[in-house]
């Protein structure tokens, strides 16, 4: 069993479970449907939401590790759409740069022989002052995974500190070989 998936998660008012398998939550003035596969249903209790497994199904390792997986990803949901979830990334080097081409399109300098252009997802929040992306997401891992495109299109220099960082990212730097 999870030790994870069996906790159950702080029901706010802004939850409202359609069926089983399907929770609405109320981000600002839209509605996140999130949809659970099929031998997971959510409960409520006491006011929290609980997500629970079907008998037959407790005993198999694949869904015993995805109980808790799930029930982390809704909890993220839940607090981000209270509280947007935020990062702030710089970028450092001479001639690179990050600048807002269009609306949802990043034009994104780094070094190479040819600009990249990464498109946005609607979901997203971002805001570009001074060679420093601020981004804000209610789901974690779509903030993470843009994170994680934007710091692909940088090729980073461990000897000039060239790049692009995490606001409070520790960089080594690598010394030269001395003649």
């Amino acid at each position: 069993m999870s030790k994870i998936g069996k906790k159950g998660i702080e029901m706010k008012e802004i939850c409202k479970l359609k069926n089983k398998n399907l929770l609405l939550i109320k981000e600002k003035n839209r509605y996140i449907n999130y949809k659970i596969n099929k031998p997971f249903y959510y409960k409520i209790i006491k006011k929290k939401i609980f997500i629970k497994i079907k008998k037959k199904y407790r005993n198999i390792n694949k869904y015993k590790s995805m109980w808790g997986t799930y029930r982390s990803i809704l909890n993220n949901i839940i607090i981000g759409s209270v509280k947007n979830f935020k990062k702030v990334m710089k970028v450092e080097g001479v001639g690179y740069y990050i600048i807002e081409k269009k609306r949802g399109i990043l034009e994104i300098n780094s070094g190479y022989s040819h600009l990249i252009y990464l498109k946005m997802n609607n979901n997203i929040e971002y805001n570009i002052i001074n060679n420093v992306i601020t981004l804000e997401c209610y789901d974690k891992s779509i903030l993470g995974l843009t994170c994680m495109l934007i710091k692909k299109a940088f090729k980073k220099s461990s000897y000039k500190k060239k790049g692009i960082f995490f606001e409070n990212e520790r960089f080594h730097l690598k010394i030269k070989k001395k003649k």
